[in-house]
Formats: structure tokens, C-alpha cells, sequence
């Protein structure tokens, strides 16, 4: 990128996670000449995810689901729910200041597999952790 001659500083965004970046800069003069180089390697930082996924009010139609934040920074938390085997993927965005949800709408007796990806302010997200969770069954409720 080329950045104004007046600057002294640059965000570089839309970075992975824990990888290593190599950035190298050169002076480029009005003439066209150009400085000698000058780089520098620096590794972006993990984002921690959130952790201890759990179930709880489990009925036929509805599941809540809870985590431990994994920093206390998260802006937002990314939740998604499929059943098991099927395509009907449903997501949702919640504040980084909640540590549960309720899953509704969903069918009797079946099987989902749940989601949750931390989002950091930077929009840098954590690695997904999941957990799956059974509906009841109707007779059971």
C-alpha cells in the first residue's frame, strides 16, 4: 500500500490470528527515488475463545445454552445452530456481555449442534467451539 509521506503510523486490518507478518517500508522521495528498506516481523495475537459450552432448560422445542467468556474484551459472540445432518443453518449475533441464549423454535427430539465464535472489537475472531444437544421428545415434557 502506499501510504502519505506525512504519516507515521498505518493499521494493518483483515489479519489471520496467529500468524506471522513480515512489513517492510521504504521511503518514496518526490523525485522517485526511493530509501533503503527498513521491515520488521510481528505475530497477530490468538483471540481466546469462549469455553465450558453447556445446555440446560432442555424441552422439546427449545434448548438455553451457556459459556464462560475466554477474554473480557469480546465485543460480540457469533451463535449458530443446524440439526444434526441437516442444512437448515440458523445464526444469530448477541453482546459480548451475555453468557447464555435460548435456542426456540426448534423440532422435538432432535439433535443440534450449536456454535459459538467470540468477535473482538477489531473484528478478529476466536477459533468456533461447539457442543451438540438433544430436544425432548413431546411425551417427555
Amino acid at each position: 500500500m502506499i501510504i502519505n509521506g506525512n504519516e507515521t503510523s498505518q493499521v494493518l486490518d483483515n489479519l489471520n490470528p496467529d500468524t506471522l507478518y513480515d512489513v517492510s517500508l521504504t521511503g518514496i522521495y518526490s523525485d522517485k527515488t526511493e530509501s533503503d528498506e527498513v521491515s520488521a516481523s510481528e505475530r497477530t495475537l490468538v483471540r481466546p475463545a469462549p469455553s465450558n459450552l453447556r445446555f440446560s432448560n432442555i424441552s422439546a422445542n427449545s434448548l438455553q445454552i451457556h459459556w464462560d467468556h475466554g477474554s473480557p474484551d469480546v465485543d460480540l459472540y457469533k451463535l449458530s445452530w443446524v440439526p444434526s445432518g441437516g442444512t437448515d443453518k440458523k445464526e444469530m449475533i448477541i453482546h459480548g456481555n451475555e453468557t447464555s441464549q435460548v435456542l426456540d423454535n426448534l423440532n422435538p427430539d432432535t439433535l443440534y449442534n450449536v456454535t459459538l465464535t467470540a468477535i473482538y472489537p477489531d473484528k478478529t475472531e476466536s477459533d468456533d467451539v461447539s457442543a451438540s444437544e438433544s430436544t425432548c421428545d413431546y411425551k417427555w415434557e
